[in-house]
């Protein structure tokens, strides 16, 4: 999550977590893994938590909320064609 480090790296690892309500140690996991499944669901919206960090316009913040879920979307894809394809039981493998 390239954008969320780059957020983390400028804004401080703690104002990032507090911003969206959660510890560090989940931003941690955010950075190595994506947002949560929860974003996705609608249940949260940390990624306007994270684009509102930036300020800027309305339109800069929706960008880089869509950006931080683009990444975490291919993170996640990337993760399931690696499930998909180490599957001994899958012929298309």
């Amino acid at each position: 999550m390239k954008i969320l480090t780059t957020l983390v790296a400028e804004k401080g690892l703690q104002t990032v977590a507090k911003s969206c309500g959660v510890t560090y140690q989940a931003v941690r996991k955010w950075e190595s893994s994506g947002l949560p499944r929860t974003e996705f669901t609608g249940e949260t919206d940390h990624a306007a938590a994270l684009a509102g960090l930036v300020g800027g316009s309305q339109a800069e913040q929706s960008r880089l909320r869509f950006q931080l879920l683009e990444e975490t979307r291919a993170f996640l894809l990337g993760r399931r064609q690696q499930r998909v394809a180490a599957d001994p039981h899958n012929a298309a493998a």
